[in-house]
């Protein structure tokens, strides 16, 4: 067995291949400020932030919904970004339940969060970076960014 594991690194170095990595995705379709398509059609949810909803049905678009989805699309549409996960995996719309990552290491969640783009949502049991987003709305909140900007109410 040693053998064939050794040739088979020695072909992936010379053949400058690396083992693809499943959490690794390419995004093809951002839905809304909180959610976005991969390439392999998988709907991913932020974890831990929601933004301002798009119009659906005779409802009115919440404000910010469109610079919120402008933004994050802006950031991440036709990128290949990192997943982390949490204690779920899957809301109740099957939808995957991600931390997202940009290839120059962008944490896309937080980031949001950052620039008054959404709120902050912390939501059990996926909990692991709550405080940190907690803190991240409170400092955008005391800038007065994005969501946050009184003027644009």
């Amino acid at each position: 067995m040693k053998p064939l594991l050794s040739i088979l690194s020695i072909v992936l170095i010379l053949s400058n291949c690396k083992p693809s990595d499943p959490d690794v995705v390419t995004v093809k379709k951002v839905v809304d400020g909180d959610t976005f398509i991969t390439t392999q059609n998988e709907t991913i949810r932020l974890i831990g932030i929601d933004a301002p909803e798009k119009q659906r049905y005779a409802e009115e678009a919440e404000l910010f919904a469109a610079e919120s989805t402008y933004f994050l699309d802006s950031l991440i549409s036709g990128q290949r970004v990192k997943l982390m996960f949490d204690v779920e995996t899957y809301d109740v719309y099957d939808r995957t339940l991600a931390y997202v990552f940009t290839e120059d290491s962008v944490f896309v969640n937080e980031h949001m969060l950052k620039n008054g783009m959404a709120y902050n949502f912390p939501f059990a049991p996926n909990l692991k970076y709550a405080f940190q987003f907690k803190q991240t709305e409170r400092k955008a909140r005391k800038s007065k960014v994005g969501i946050w900007n009184p003027e644009l109410k």
